[in-house]
């Protein structure tokens, strides 16, 4: 009994010192040292169940000491089990961390399919979103045939009926510019010598080219430009006459 027990305790002392080498080993090279260290606690196991036995044939005032040392001994028999059951998870876990790294690494990312990626919407949420998107894309094909029916139509009738859009109307843009203001005063004035017009087509080639100035904002300072190079010019060339006329008529009072 008393041989047993101490040969068991130096298996347990050898065992804890392999746990001290199998620190150190790399992953690879750590089987070997496993495999013993099982091996010892499978005997550490084996000696505990039989000092069991044999503490049935020892007297009644050594058998109490004796089971508390045989308890001790498989108290240590289970620490060393559990020990080496935490290694070998994390020598698990490490090894399947650095398959998973390696699989990413040689891993060739595509683009997904359209539809893997897709998602499915209802059909009333799909009506409700071409809706919106067919609202916000006015084509510009269908403004040109609205403005040619339009002048037809004014084309048709009197020129006292002939009217131009006025700037808040429905048919003007929504978005208003500030250059549009000089414009507009300019179209109302040619509202109010509407009546001693009487060219038709001139006022509505006059509106056509108006809605044409609002819709393209270059289009429209171009223009304005080229307005106001004229409007000079004239001025420029006005003015020698006009100083030559006051310069008679001083001298004419003179």
């Amino acid at each position: 009994m008393e041989s047993l027990y101490h040969q068991t305790n130096r298996l347990v002392q050898e065992t804890q010192q392999c746990f001290e080498k199998l620190e150190k080993v790399s992953d690879t090279n750590s089987d070997v040292i496993e495999r013993e260290i099982q091996a010892r606690i499978d005997s550490i196991t084996s000696n505990c169940e039989k000092m069991d036995m044999l503490n049935y044939k020892e007297p009644l005032s050594r058998r109490t000491n004796c089971k508390l040392r045989i308890e001790h001994l498989k108290y240590d028999r289970v620490h060393l089990q559990a020990a080496l059951d935490t290694f070998k998870n994390r020598k698990y876990q490490r090894l399947q961390e650095e398959r998973e790294r390696e699989a990413l690494l040689n891993h060739h990312f595509q683009p997904n399919n359209y539809q893997e990626t897709s998602i499915l919407m209802d059909q009333s949420q799909m009506f409700y979103v071409q809706k919106h998107q067919n609202s916000l894309q006015i084509p510009i094909e269908d403004e040109e045939t609205m403005d040619e029916q339009e002048i037809k139509e004014k084309s048709n009738t009197p020129c006292s009926n002939v009217s131009l859009p006025p700037p808040n109307s429905t048919t003007s843009r929504k978005i208003k510019h500030p250059g549009d203001r000089l414009l507009d005063k300019a179209f109302e004035i040619l509202a109010s010598c509407e009546s001693t017009s009487n060219n038709d087509e001139s006022q509505d080639f006059g509106n056509l080219v108006a809605k044409k100035l609002r819709c393209n904002d270059l289009t429209r300072c171009v223009i304005q430009n080229a307005i106001m190079g004229i409007f000079l010019d004239a001025y420029t060339l006005l003015l020698p006459c006009q100083i030559t006329d006051m310069k008679c008529t001083s001298q004419r009072k003179m």
